[in-house]
């Protein structure tokens, strides 16, 4: 097609002014503002992105030099403790995410390189350049998307619909925030692959060709090394084109016929994941490691539908509403032309919703809405356009009725993506008597506005509980002497009587038991609310001078055997000294809970080689 046909076409005209939009929005986001604190690379996308500065920079992708870690942390703040990678059993550390988002962040990676060795910021994979470099870059495979969604629509409707559905899915879902502020993270990126997935797929099932099998492949390759999850990709193309039995039997008789393409597409699709299996093995020793093993991912036991679907924290038809006009449309797919495409939107769809409704951290802190949905849009406009042609023919006021909803709608969506950018709308926490103090506010929010909302974590290590705050109340939880101990969680034979603070004993802790006693129950037995305050208290004596990190206070929830809101203290403290009784108090915020009755540990870690003693220890909760 030339271009000059390309610009006679309705689509393509708006497509330019929807790539408009986006890069506008990007570049004039607070974050590029030079006050901003803002840090691209914090969170889980450091995960995603340490492949990079550890093996291109620091040369050190197997993190052989913890103090790397720290160093880049105390710079950075990335987040309050390191979880984006973990332990294997070998004691290896192995990254959480896999490297396919590294990988399409490397050749901006290289740019912003570049530009931060030549104009003198520092060239350490995390400076301006680097965060500026790859945030915009990655808008790149957003707008190859687009192309990709206009021709897919093309494939079904006329240019008319096809517009109105560009505009509604790109503009009017959360696609449009992922896509602007939150470039970094994967679901837009997604988003592009599945294009390219149905794209080719729609291709191959027209004229059987290799490279049609081999794109199709490489899609799938990327799709699942950058979420594992998204393998259920695969559905789509092995169920297009099956609506019945016969259809079945055709589609085996094609794949059949074309066997050699099928083998090109599994070849394809391992090639991609051929980097990341050489990690595993270097890291794991083996080619296929569970890098999730520790995360609360997946939980069959509990759903969360209706809290995904109509919660005003996160409900996906809350602050995406036009997404249902998709949903209605699955009943609008019974034309011959959707023969092709009906039964992979059904499967794709319900297993889609069936993973993400049994992810314990449903609720996905700092995303607009259900950010795990962006990517299935690429599927979902094919019923969302089905309506829309359905309610093409009705009456001209419904449809002009129709129009201004979705406008409204659409305009609702840009405004609230911006109230996220300036923080007028939180990440997490909106009830909805702040939702409703807040709907179409353009001004700073107020103390009384903030009052409103869940409790807003800092996730700053030094935040203290406010004393004067009226809300809670305060209760002992537990209170240990080595004297009087009447668990039997007590080794009599870590009692030590050459020192005592207040009987006659004490509790030692050295290289050879490394854990204290401590707290461990379940949270509902502190409090029934979302959150609590927990005061841990520990007198301890050390004969010899302590290093940083040698001996700390740690807490710990666990939901269904995986560990979450680690974070540790430190007891060296500028004011301890050795060879005397020390005192020791901190304050600890509780985590955004995935079950009430998940436990809560809480107890004092030595991981250095010398004696130290614990006599007693206090704890006091005050939640609300």
């Amino acid at each position: 097609m030339s271009l000059f046909s390309f610009f006679k076409k309705e689509s393509s005209i708006v497509v330019l002014l929807i790539v408009f939009a986006l890069l506008y929005f990007h570049f004039t986001l607070p974050k590029y503002s030079p006050t901003s604190q803002n840090n691209e690379f914090a969170w889980d996308i450091l995960s995603y992105y340490l492949y990079l500065p550890l093996s291109l920079i620091h040369g050190d992708i197997g993190i052989n030099d913890p103090n790397y870690i720290q160093h880049i942390f105390n710079q950075y703040h990335f987040s309050p403790a390191f979880y984006q990678a973990a332990q294997a059993p070998n004691g290896n550390w192995v990254m959480i995410y896999t490297s396919g988002m590294a990988i399409l962040y490397s050749p901006f990676f290289l740019i912003a390189h570049i530009w931060a060795s030549s104009a003198g910021y520092p060239a350490d994979g995390f400076s301006y350049p680097y965060q500026f470099c790859i945030s915009s870059g990655m808008m790149i495979y957003s707008i190859i998307g687009i192309l990709f969604f206009r021709k897919i629509l093309l494939r079904f409707f006329n240019e008319r619909i096809t517009v109105f559905v560009m505009v509604i899915i790109l503009i009017g879902t959360n696609f449009f925030r992922e896509a602007t502020d939150y470039t970094l993270g994967p679901h837009a990126v997604l988003f592009s692959f599945y294009c390219v997935l149905i794209y080719y797929t729609i291709k191959w099932h027209e004229n059987q060709k290799k490279r049609y099998a081999a794109i199709i492949g490489f899609s799938i390759g990327f799709l699942t090394l950058i979420r594992p999850t998204e393998a259920i990709c695969i559905f789509i193309p092995i169920f297009w084109n099956v609506y019945n039995q016969e259809s079945f039997k055709e589609k085996f008789s094609l794949l059949k016929k074309n066997r050699t393409h099928f083998f090109t597409l599994i070849f394809s699709a391992v090639l991609v994941g051929i980097p990341q299996m050489m990690y595993w093995k270097h890291q794991t020793g083996s080619f296929l490691y569970n890098s999730y093993w520790n995360q609360n991912s997946f939980d069959i036991s509990e759903s969360h539908l209706t809290k995904i679907l109509f919660s005003i924290r996160k409900g996906w038809f809350i602050y995406t509403p036009l997404i249902i006009l998709s949903i209605i449309g699955f009943f609008y797919l019974k034309k011959e032309k959707f023969n092709a495409v009906r039964f992979p939107v059904y499967i794709f769809i319900a297993f889609n919703i069936f993973i993400l409704s049994h992810v314990p951290v449903w609720f996905n802190a700092g995303s607009f809405g259900q950010r795990f949905m962006v990517q299935s849009y690429a599927i979902l406009a094919i019923p969302l356009g089905a309506f829309l042609e359905y309610f093409s023919f009705r009456s001209l006021l419904s449809k002009f009725v129709l129009a201004i909803g979705c406008a409204l709608l659409v305009a609702l969506n840009v405004f609230q993506t911006w109230q996220m950018t300036w923080w007028i709308l939180p990440g997490d926490g909106i009830t909805w008597a702040y939702y409703k103090q807040a709907f179409l506010k353009t001004d700073n929010v107020t103390k009384e506005e903030q009052n409103l909302l869940d409790l807003q974590r800092t996730n700053d290590p030094n935040e203290k509980f406010d004393t004067k705050n009226p809300d809670y109340r305060k209760h002992l939880v537990a209170f240990y002497t080595m004297d009087n101990f009447n668990t039997s969680e007590l080794d009599s034979r870590r009692k030590d009587f050459a020192h005592s603070f207040t009987g006659k004993a004490s509790y030692k802790i050295d290289s050879l038991s490394p854990y204290s006693i401590g707290i461990n129950m379940p949270f509902s037995s502190i409090t029934k609310k979302d959150h609590a305050w927990i005061e841990f208290s520990v007198w301890f004596y050390t004969e010899c001078p302590l290093e940083e990190k040698t001996a700390s206070v740690v807490f710990c929830f666990n939901h269904e055997g995986k560990g979450y809101g680690y974070r540790e203290y430190s007891l060296s403290t500028p004011d301890y000294k050795p060879n005397k009784w020390n005192k020791y108090t901190v304050e600890y915020l509780s985590p955004l809970l995935q079950n009430q009755n998940d436990k809560i540990y809480a107890y004092v870690w030595y991981s250095g080689n010398f004696t130290q003693r614990a006599p007693s220890r206090s704890l006091e909760t005050a939640p609300t």
